[in-house]
């Protein structure tokens, strides 16, 4: 009787072991699935700010160009991207030692992988000096995301500068920004960004193809597959 009661104890616990696995390996899924919108997200935001930055290094393009494209271009070429990645399902396996749950080999060390690309590259992502406080500080916050949609969708990169979103009367102070922009110390800090910009979109690419090895390895490790 007592070796049946164990048996019947340790069957249950199998069964509460499994259908714990089938939630992580769910909520894992859901989680890389998040990170690869994010990082491609990321990756276009970075790229496109190295674009801009080409355009405010250009002394000609700036002593032409329209406010709206001037300001729309200085504001992306000052800012960096750090990717908001979803790490509360892996980060809670580990701290509940639960992450021997995973019975799978190729799902831990997928997951090792992807964490130990991201540790040793965030760094890239990290802020640096904003470039130009004039654009940083014209833009309402509440219309940074409006911005953000408005300089996507389209391969011309003087057509991803223009802020028509923003009701600013771009004729007062104009002229300070292109003068801020022209000097040689804002130029600098332009290119410092540009190179990080630059550099993060390269790593993001490398996340890009770790985050789609796990994607695959978890959805084969799927219960019911």
């Amino acid at each position: 009787g007592v070796l049946v009661a164990l048996a019947v104890d340790q069957w249950a616990q199998d069964r509460r072991d499994r259908s714990l696995e089938a939630e992580y390996l769910e909520r894992l899924l859901e989680d890389v699935r998040y990170d690869l919108e994010e990082l491609a997200f990321i990756r276009e935001r970075s790229t496109t700010s190295t674009e801009h930055a080409r355009l405010v290094l250009d002394r000609a393009w700036v002593r032409s160009a329209p406010a709206d494209s001037l300001v729309g271009a200085a504001y992306s070429a000052s800012i960096t991207r750090a990717p908001d990645l979803s790490r509360a399902t892996f980060e809670e396996l580990v701290s509940s030692g639960r992450i021997d749950l995973l019975r799978s080999r190729d799902v831990r060390e997928a997951l090792a992988d992807y964490e130990r690309i991201i540790n040793e590259a965030i760094g890239l992502y990290e802020s640096v000096h904003h470039g130009i406080l004039w654009a940083w500080e014209w833009i309402p916050p509440h219309q940074v995301e409006e911005y953000e949609v408005a300089c996507r969708g389209t391969n011309r990169v003087e057509t991803r500068v223009v802020l028509g979103i923003c009701s600013y009367d771009w004729a007062m102070d104009v002229e300070s920004l292109r003068n801020e922009v022209l000097q040689d110390g804002t130029r600098r800090r332009v290119r410092q960004i540009a190179n990080r910009n630059a550099a993060a979109a390269r790593a993001t690419g490398t996340f890009i193809e770790r985050a789609l090895e796990l994607e695959s390895v978890l959805v084969e490790a799927q219960p019911g597959r």
